[in-house]
């Protein structure tokens, strides 16, 4: 049922961008063009419920499309597979203070920026939007760096805990582009939420918040005729 949900709600997302890029190529002066982006994200969270977390590499994938509205304006949207969460949060071991873990939170998302484009040149652009975060799935991962631990069950641990976060967030995102030719260009960006990703009856008292470093290189396939 859970999976009918959420496919059912990407189903709908994904209509409603599509009306939506349809009825802006009405006014744009020029057509979409469509490509495919991939990089690395450097996640982390911010917040009670974990905290002294470090930053985790991730990776992102996807596709986009964008139209020039003006020699200034660029309105781009995206699809996203990323790979987000967190390592080395502080965990009570206290049972066990002669083992030092690696611990790691796992979260990937089916992100969806959209995003504006201002030209600062032909090469240099700045770009700012908002992101919906669609949660695919949520692990806890700890494994030992050092010691022996009490039992052969602590060594290694891997948790589901995809019901303790909200299953859809909203991000907001600022970033830059440098465009190497008319094909391709890198990327760097930001992004953070003011809303907090982890449900209250999960034990969560005072917000718990992603915190994104991606860095990408996208490539432009083609452009449909205007």
């Amino acid at each position: 049922m859970k999976t009918i949900y959420l496919t059912t709600r990407i189903a709908v997302l994904s209509i409603l961008l599509l009306i939506t890029l349809y009825s802006l190529n009405t006014y744009a002066q020029k057509s979409w063009v469509f490509g495919a982006k991939a990089g690395i994200n450097f996640a982390d969270l911010f917040g009670d419920t974990y905290s002294g977390t470090t930053f985790k590499p991730g990776i992102v994938i996807g596709a986009f499309a964008e139209m020039p509205f003006s020699d200034k304006w660029t309105f781009a949207g995206e699809l996203l597979y990323s790979q987000e969460g967190a390592r080395n949060y502080n965990y009570d071991f206290s049972t066990l203070s002669d083992v030092i873990y690696d611990q790691k939170l796992r979260y990937n998302y089916l992100n969806i920026p959209l995003l504006a484009k201002f030209n600062i040149s032909n090469k240099w652009n700045v770009h700012a939007g908002p992101q919906i975060g669609i949660l695919l799935c949520a692990k806890e991962i700890r494994k030992i760096k050092s010691g022996t631990p009490a039992t052969s069950d602590n060594s290694e641990v891997t948790r589901n805990i995809k019901g303790r976060l909200k299953p859809v967030y909203i991000s907001f995102f600022i970033g830059g582009e440098y465009r190497i030719n008319e094909k391709m260009a890198v990327e760097a960006r930001f992004y953070s939420s003011f809303f907090d990703n982890v449900k209250k009856n999960a034990g969560d008292s005072e917000g718990t918040y992603p915190l994104i470093f991606q860095f990408t290189y996208a490539y432009k396939f083609f452009r449909l005729p205007k």
